[in-house]
This record gives C-alpha cells, sequence and structure tokens, in this order.
C-alpha cells in the first residue's frame, strides 16, 4: 500500500472512532438532562389513578410512619401513622369522620374533604413540571428516577427552603444558594410501576416505598356499624 492510501485509511479509521466516541457520549448520557412532562411515567401514574374506580397506595418510612389511602368512587379511607400515633378517616358527602377503634366511637367533621383526592392531588402538581432522569440503587436493585424540583405531600418530615441551610448555619458555614437549598422529589419506578418516593433537602432526605394496588376492602368505606357517634 503506497503511502497516499495509508494516509487515506488512517483518515477513515479516525473519522470511524470520532463518531463511535460521539455516539457513546450520547447514548452514555441519554438519561442526563430535562424532559418534558409528556414523556413522564408520573404523569401516567397520575392518569391511570383518575381513571380507576378503585385502588389503594400506602407509603412507609418506618415501622412508626406511614399512610394508607384507599379510595372507591368518591369515598376514601385514610389511616396515618405517625410518630406511632394512629389516627383513621373515612371522607364521604363532603365530611371526615374520625374513627376510634378502642371505644368503638367516632367524630363527625363536617365540611371537610380535604383527604378526599389526597393521593392524586399530589401528583397532579408534579405531572405537568419538566424533570430530570436517572438511576439510582436502592436495598441493592437499581430503578429509574423523574426527578422534579418541588416538594410534595409524600413526606412526614416538614420541608421548606430552609432545611438545607440549617446545618451550614449550625456549621459556621456560608448559607447554601436558592439553588443549592431547592426541594427536589425523586419517584423511583419498577418498569412503570412507582416502588420509592425520596425528599432531597441539600443534605436532608426521606425516602419512602411505596406499594399500590388495585382494590381494597369495601369495608374500609364505611363507619363501623357497632361505632358510636360523639
Amino acid at each position: 500500500m503506497d503511502k497516499k492510501k495509508k494516509i487515506i485509511v488512517i483518515s477513515v479509521i479516525v473519522v470511524f472512532l470520532v463518531i463511535v466516541t460521539i455516539l457513546g457520549i450520547v447514548f452514555n448520557n441519554k438519561d442526563q438532562g430535562e424532559y418534558s412532562a409528556s414523556s413522564s411515567r408520573t404523569a401516567r401514574l397520575y392518569d391511570e389513578l383518575v381513571n380507576k374506580n378503585m385502588y389503594s397506595f400506602k407509603t412507609t418510612l418506618d415501622e412508626d410512619n406511614s399512610m394508607f389511602y384507599a379510595k372507591k368512587d368518591n369515598v376514601a379511607y385514610v389511616d396515618t401513622l405517625y410518630q406511632g400515633n394512629d389516627s383513621k378517616f373515612v371522607v364521604k358527602d363532603g365530611n371526615s369522620y374520625l374513627l376510634r377503634d378502642v371505644d368503638k366511637i367516632y367524630y363527625t367533621y363536617e365540611n371537610n374533604d380535604s383527604d378526599a383526592n389526597m393521593v392524586q392531588e399530589a401528583l397532579e402538581n408534579v405531572k405537568d413540571l419538566k424533570y430530570e432522569k436517572g438511576k439510582e440503587a436502592i436495598e441493592g436493585k437499581t430503578y429509574n428516577y423523574e426527578e422534579y424540583d418541588i416538594s410534595t405531600a409524600f413526606s412526614f418530615k416538614y420541608f421548606d427552603e430552609e432545611t438545607s441551610q440549617d446545618e451550614d448555619e449550625d456549621d459556621g458555614e456560608e448559607d447554601t444558594t436558592p439553588e443549592e437549598s431547592m426541594i427536589k422529589t425523586r419517584f423511583y419506578y419498577n418498569g412503570n410501576e412507582l416502588v420509592y418516593i425520596k425528599t432531597i433537602a441539600g443534605d436532608n432526605e426521606e425516602l419512602l416505598k411505596v406499594e399500590i394496588q388495585d382494590t381494597a376492602d369495601d369495608k374500609l368505606f364505611e363507619i363501623p356499624s357497632d361505632y358510636s357517634e360523639r
């Protein structure tokens, strides 16, 4: 092979390697960057729940903090365990009914149905926002996540814009910038199944395990017949 042909072959190889390298960078970073709401699993989850006649949605932080929500048509049931204290509500007909199992009584809170659509409303605040994609290992398994620059009702700890600054102030360091102190929420998916929700504010994080079912016990949506009103 003469010198001219060698130069041409080397040039072709170099161009080929450059193209392969560029393609590799593109594919390796395909989960990075900002994505529109139209491609969001979270938006699809919202649409699915809105169109279901019945479902249950449970989040668990630990043995002392969990929330179980069930929805059937226009009736909801909410069982919240917060710092070991349990409260149960049936929400229907525009009212909320607090159930006390220990003495089989219930209290009526008229014109109070703020928790009737709590899960749907929390997802509704997120579904139209742009988000970042990523991957993270939790308990030895890697999940795809969608990260939104917003706080949601899916947390037990109270997060605000000051949360991420508290530790820096205590350490005598400079305050973080507004961008650094922004609260973020990650929705982790196994396929299309939502399995975890994490709230992040600086170095503070809260990870909730999520369980969603298509059914719930019909008895949850009725005040037990042997309960007396107070």
